[in-house]
Formats: C-alpha cells, structure tokens, sequence
C-alpha cells in the first residue's frame, strides 16, 4: 500500500506544509523528524496532519502531483485536515 501524506511544521515557516508519497509512513515520518536528514525537511520537526491509501503506486503518485499543484484540490484536502 502506498500513502500519500502531509506534514505541518511545528514552528512556524514559509512553506510550513510537506507533501510526500511512502510505502512506509512511520519509517518516512522518523526519517524527516531525524538529525541526520539533509533534505527540504532538515532542521524541522514534522508532524502528521493528512494520510490517503493508495493500492496503486501511479494513483499514490498523481494525487500528490494533484495536491502540490495547490488549487481547488489542496483546499479540499485541507478542509478535511482542519
């Protein structure tokens, strides 16, 4: 199964939101929240907001392109995080 997730910022930022697609949520959640990461994520803590389930890895993959396009459909997704 393949999660497409969303990440908030605990501090405040400019961009203080994350999207991501993993086979392994809580392996990826410890991998941006770990000392070690050097990527978009580093020197953040990151927590949880949003999860879909995907069967199909290329379903997972364009509903993530989908959300960072941001418009109707990040807004959606967002009135369900809140």
């Amino acid at each position: 199964m393949y999660f497409v997730y969303v990440l908030k910022s605990i501090k405040p930022r400019r961009y203080p939101f994350y999207i991501g697609v993993t086979s392994n949520l809580l392996l990826r959640l410890n991998q941006h929240n770990s000392l070690l990461n050097r990527g978009y994520t580093k020197k953040h803590r990151w927590e949880l907001v949003y999860v879909e389930g995907y069967m199909i890895m290329l379903a997972a993959y364009d509903r993530e392109k989908k959300l960072k396009q941001h418009g109707n459909v990040w807004y959606a997704a967002m009135k369900r995080v809140k």
